[in-house]
């Protein structure tokens, strides 16, 4: 994370991505095809070898191939991880991944808990993982208890980028 022009530039970028995310549950290709070519300057000005940024970019694909499969991430949220990894190589992309699954596990606790559904998301994961390990089979909820509880995780991407960029700038690399 050596450019700020260039951090600056995904920060705002992902606060776009968190904002369409909460109003629209949405993040759009034409807002990640004009990310990705910034990526691309990014990268060479962080003066990454061409490996690297190739590698964070299959690696949040890799890794969320199978969540994906299972609709435990949406395409969007995969999209906005490979970009990033683009610009910013593997390292920092892994960094960014675990914070944004650790801040999406804490902002779903708390909307879980504030809803006072907290229990009843539980016992779906544990009948959720049970029929997908022991019957192969796939359930959903209803398509309105479904979307009245999806998270928008571009936020918790974006909190993750701020907290990374701000740990670098107080460490000084």
């Amino acid at each position: 994370m050596k450019t700020w022009i260039g951090i600056s530039f995904l920060v705002c970028m992902t606060a776009v991505f968190a904002y369409t995310d909460i109003k629209q549950r949405k993040v759009y290709n034409k807002h990640l095809c004009f990310m990705i070519t910034g990526a691309f300057i990014i990268s060479f000005m962080n003066g990454h070898i061409i490996m690297e940024s190739i590698l964070g970019l299959i690696l949040p694909f890799g890794l969320h191939y199978i969540p994906f499969k299972l609709r435990l991430i949406s395409a969007g949220d995969v999209k906005i991880f490979m970009v990033l990894g683009l610009a910013l190589g593997i390292v920092e992309i892994i960094d960014i991944m675990v914070l944004s699954y650790l801040i999406g596990g804490a902002m779903s606790f708390v909307i879980l808990m504030k809803e006072k559904v907290l229990l009843t998301r539980l016992r779906y994961i544990y009948c959720y993982m049970t029929t997908l390990l022991i019957a192969g089979t796939q359930y959903e909820y209803s398509p309105e208890a479904s979307k009245a509880f999806q998270l928008p995780f571009a936020v918790a991407i974006h909190m993750a980028l701020v907290l990374k960029t701000l740990h670098c700038y107080k460490t000084g690399f």
